[in-house]
């Protein structure tokens, strides 16, 4: 990992109304860790506090809390206060809400802390694709901003076509990854002539395509569901009707429903598989397509996922499908099934593709940023 030019001067803040989950940092600690050991101070000023273990190099001194009003979400009035108590030389903000403006208002004010936007993805599927006084503010925010830094083309295409950024404000670089890549994976037999073992990760709400994965399982015939095994790892509100499904459709010795997992446990539970299935029906960018491609699975993604344009990159790391289409699910499952050679020259490709998404990639290009908002903030680059 490369070191920043001035490591000691680069004190950075991430604002956000919410990072990791019931504690724990997720794929968010690798990324402050890998910050803090290029030479950056990290703090972080957000809605849940993190368990101290997970990320013991970074300050969190205050939380954000948040009511819900008119259905808008409106952080804490002493939110300003914490906000106006960061020493930092950088804020990154995360996405656009009230907590972001605010945030980055502030910044402007106090002079010599520069903001930096983060924009995951253009809006696909989520309220941040409305208009009216929704796209006014976030027009505003990103006018008042030192630097934007997205993950992808389609974001830079977003901001410049639809918020009319200037090019030259924004970096299209990886900032957000998830990898898992650490994890130690099984030896795994050769497929031909074997069950054919798929993995799946999602919150179980009909938004997912879960009931369509069933569906679409549905429709093999009884030989190749005998090569078949599905593990569906979340939990939530549709759980009980999914089983029930699958029940129904016979299909409880294919389709396996796991609940939740530690998330220190999911990259071996993912690696014990031989491909991934997103079946989304609508995602900004899930970012479980980015774990499972860190662990060199092929995907059988669907095309609602604002990330499969980057995990597939040309096409040789897995499959698009369509999970609102019938028969598109059914028809990658079955040519994997009649050729499992393919697996291996994906999963190459898959590992090949991850190397684009590496936690190091992120830092090294969060750093850029910072480096550049400087510069853009000294007047030196416009």
């Amino acid at each position: 990992m490369s070191r920043f030019q001035n490591p000691a001067s680069r004190r950075i803040c991430f604002v956000a109304p919410y990072l990791g989950g019931n504690g724990k940092a997720l794929y968010w600690g690798a990324l402050f860790e890998g910050l803090v050991a290029g030479g950056m101070a990290v703090e972080v000023l957000t809605g849940p506090r993190f368990d101290r273990g997970e990320c013991p190099s970074i300050v969190q001194n205050d939380t954000v809390s948040f009511r819900r009003i008119l259905g808008v979400t409106i952080p804490s009035p002493y939110v300003v206060v914490s906000l106006l108590k960061l020493k930092c030389d950088a804020m990154l903000i995360l996405e656009f809400s009230i907590l972001a403006l605010v945030a980055t208002v502030l910044a402007r004010l106090k002079g010599q802390t520069r903001s930096i936007l983060l924009v995951e993805n253009a809006p696909q599927f989520t309220s941040a694709k409305r208009g009216g006084v929704f796209k006014w503010l976030r027009k505003i925010q990103c006018r008042l901003c030192t630097g934007i830094l997205t993950n992808n083309a389609k974001g830079f295409e977003y901001l410049v076509s639809e918020l009319g950024v200037d090019p030259s404000k924004i970096t299209a670089a990886v900032y957000l990854t998830s990898s898992l890549a650490g994890a130690a994976l099984p030896l795994k037999p050769d497929v031909r002539g074997r069950t054919i073992k798929f993995a799946c990760i999602g919150r179980l709400i009909p938004e997912k395509g879960f009931m369509e994965l069933v569906d679409e399982v549905a429709l093999l015939s009884e030989s190749e569901k005998e090569r078949l095994e599905i593990d569906v790892f979340g939990a939530g509100p549709l759980m009980s009707v999914l089983q029930n499904k699958i029940n129904g459709e016979r299909l409880s010795d294919v389709i396996r429903l796991n609940g939740n997992i530690p998330y220190a446990e999911l990259g071996t539970r993912l690696g014990q598989a031989d491909a991934f299935i997103m079946p989304t029906l609508g995602d900004y960018r899930s970012l479980a397509s980015f774990e499972a491609l860190s662990l060199g699975l092929p995907l059988l993604i669907s095309v609602h996922d604002g990330a499969h344009s980057e995990v597939l990159g040309d096409g040789g790391s897995g499959v698009l499908i369509d999970p609102l289409l019938r028969g598109s699910m059914a028809g990658a499952i079955q040519d994997i099934l009649k050729h499992p050679e393919k697996l291996e020259v994906m999963r190459r490709n898959a590992l090949n593709r991850a190397q684009a998404f590496t936690v190091e990639k992120a830092v090294s290009n969060i750093a850029m940023a910072v480096e550049k908002a400087t510069l853009r903030g000294q007047g030196s680059a416009r």
